[in-house]
């Protein structure tokens, strides 16, 4: 009579054995190699954001307006700047590098469209040239050129939220944003959509695609003097 352990069930199952260990451990190994992988690439990892951003602004007789509305130092400081500086930051674990901020053309023909479709008086206008690539606007009297799209650049973005780089938005979004408000039709302003392009410190290339959204208050008196209050934040 054999022995147990020279028997082939014995054998067989010893086997199995084996080759069960040899599975787990290599499903281990690689289970922990994903997670070094993973953890190695979160420390280089960059995500930048946009800060949100206020703005506000008066039409008409502004020191009448202004009687029924309180402001803060800061408001008053920034009362009516058409220039809108918009703040970025990188909040990711690693440095961001050659950063491209960009603004899609298709964003400013959305807000002429909407425009176009509300403006009940009519009182400005807007055509592009052939190629598409510059905007002539007539507004209030006044005539403008834009350009459809935008690109800002920065070499390096530290991480941590480590320091800040700001860019202006274009001077139309803020004519486009003053005019919504003045004839009461900023309740469903298009999105300002922007791609950000850049890179970590192993060269690996993200895009980051991100839509800016503009709410407004308003305040109007019966003489038709107004005020708005405007915040520009990411979703």
């Amino acid at each position: 009579m054999k022995k147990l352990f020279e028997t082939e069930w014995f054998k067989t199952f010893v086997d199995i054995l084996i080759a069960t260990a040899t599975i787990v451990a290599i499903f281990a190994a690689v289970q922990a190699n994903i997670i070094s992988q993973k953890t190695l690439q979160t420390q280089y990892e960059p995500d930048i954001v946009i800060e949100t951003k206020e703005i506000n602004f008066c039409w008409g007789d502004e020191s009448a307006i202004l009687k029924h509305v309180t402001l803060s130092q800061e408001q008053m400081d920034n009362l009516n700047s058409s220039k809108i500086t918009l703040n970025s930051v990188n909040i990711g674990a690693g440095t961001a590098k050659n950063i491209k901020y960009s603004i899609n053309a298709e964003t400013i023909k959305k807000w002429m469209k909407y425009l176009r479709e509300v403006n009940p008086t009519k009182d400005f206008s807007f055509n592009t040239d052939l190629a598409g690539d510059t905007v002539f606007a007539v507004m209030d009297g006044n005539r403008y050129t834009f350009s459809t799209s935008y690109d800002f650049k920065k070499v390096f973005l530290l991480p941590n939220a480590g320091e800040t780089f700001s860019f202006i938005l274009p001077m139309e979004y803020f004519l486009f944003i003053q005019k919504a408000c003045e004839t009461h039709t900023y309740s469903n302003l298009p999105d300002i959509e922007m791609t950000i392009e850049f890179f970590d410190a192993q060269g690996k290339r993200y895009s980051k695609d991100i839509l800016l959204f503009v709410e407004s208050q308003v305040s109007v008196d019966i003489n038709g003097n107004g005020y708005a209050n405007c915040r520009i934040s990411m979703k």
